[in-house]
């Protein structure tokens, strides 16, 4: 199945629970990352370590934090959004541990998931147990564009990363080509600011002192790492809805009096 929707098949490696669709340059760049990566996520404690905790996310004892409150809230927007839709083929960009994987899973004949991390329970090394139509592949996010082939998705869900591409703009309108007619994009946890400089002070010191801990870049490859209002008037003028959490509602009235504020929204595409 995933053979079909791929452009170069030779990079294609079956490696068990899930594929590998690398290039060996990425490859080997990225064993390295993962290496030290998921080493100190499972130093910091932020990473399950049960399949009971894994099965039970978005909920249970481990989906505790705020974090995960606003994950649910992404769940339910999804399910409000689908609806009864019709869906054969979804692509998920950002899988993670397949905490959204599996409702996607239920609501289309087959889900692509994909991901950079591989972890059993923090990854998607073992997601394609969750549902049998479930096909998990390791790929280079960054190239998904040209790497599916065109017209192959009913539907493309962006899991709460679109702030960390190199440029979140251009990189979802390079996936308008990859739907079907009448297909939809989705990009759930997307956070605006108005004034984003907290954030970028934010995010460079995180990336310091992760490479102060491990002489190692913090990300796999360069990314933004927010949205600005600038990104915002960008998608609405090529034809993205934009949307606010409703769950988020006193939230999003603080950014009017805070610019520095996050505004908490949810993206969608209708390729008619």
């Amino acid at each position: 199945m995933i053979s079909d929707l791929v452009i170069f098949s030779n990079q294609l490696k079956n490696v068990g629970a899930y594929w590998k669709y690398l290039t060996p340059n990425f490859e080997l760049h990225l064993d390295n990352y993962l290496k030290t990566f998921e080493n100190h996520r499972s130093s910091i404690k932020i990473a399950p370590t049960t399949e009971k905790d894994w099965k039970l996310l978005p909920n249970g004892k481990f989906a505790k934090d705020s974090s995960w409150k606003w994950r649910r809230q992404s769940l339910e927007i999804l399910n409000n959004t689908i609806k009864e839709k019709k869906i054969n083929f979804t692509l998920e960009i950002g899988s993670w541990n397949g905490w959204l994987t599996k409702t996607l899973a239920k609501k289309s004949k087959n889900v692509i998931a994909t991901d950079y991390f591989i972890c059993p329970f923090d990854g998607i090394g073992n997601i394609s147990l969750l549902e049998k139509n479930i096909t998990a592949v390791q790929c280079n996010i960054d190239t998904i564009k040209s790497d599916f082939k065109p017209n192959s998705f009913d539907l493309i869900v962006l899991n709460h990363n679109l702030s960390y591409m190199n440029n979140p703009v251009v990189y979802i309108n390079d996936l308008i080509p990859l739907l079907k007619s009448n297909g939809m994009i989705i990009s759930l946890g997307n956070t605006f600011f108005k004034n984003p400089q907290k954030k970028i002070k934010t995010n460079i010191l995180f990336a310091n002192q992760f490479y102060n801990k491990y002489n190692l870049d913090l990300y796999i490859q360069p990314v933004k790492g927010y949205l600005d209002f600038n990104d915002k008037k960008s998608l609405k003028d090529s034809g993205f809805q934009i949307k606010k959490y409703k769950s988020k509602f006193w939230q999003n009235c603080y950014t009017k009096f805070n610019l520095k504020a996050p505004l908490y929204t949810y993206i969608t595409y209708k390729n008619d």
